[in-house]
């Protein structure tokens, strides 16, 4: 996330902070194999940046949200080769969750529309 911002691709304060994970926004266009992220998130229990939530931590992990429902999404990250692991053991994972914004901000100006996180956990 820290070379993210300073090479300016994302913003240096969070847009929001939901559950220890902070959002940014795109300062640049961020793209995932044909998909244009409209927010992008991370978690790092090593570095100060995450706060810590209540429960267990989850492993490292970067993620984007994007515009469209689940399945569109899915089938548009198949059609650009990329394989959806969610469950490989040991091995990082990368799925695919309903998304969604808890900053009123963020919240309102996508209301009504289908957004899908994509998440990779190392």
């Amino acid at each position: 996330m820290r070379n993210l911002q300073t090479e300016g691709v994302i913003g240096t304060k969070p847009a929001e902070m939901g559950d220890g994970h902070p959002t940014f926004l795109p300062m640049k266009p961020v793209t995932f194999h044909g998909l244009t992220a409209l927010s992008v998130e991370g978690w790092n229990y090593k570095e100060r940046m995450f706060a810590r939530g209540l429960g267990t931590a989850p492993p490292v992990q970067v993620g984007i949200i994007v515009g469209g429902g689940e399945q569109e999404v899915r089938e548009e990250l198949t059609r650009n080769g990329i394989i959806l692991a969610p469950n490989a053991e040991g091995k990082p994972l990368l799925y695919t969750t309903d998304g969604d914004y808890v900053d009123l901000r963020l919240a309102s100006k996508y209301r009504g529309k289908k957004l899908t996180k994509i998440i990779c956990s190392l």
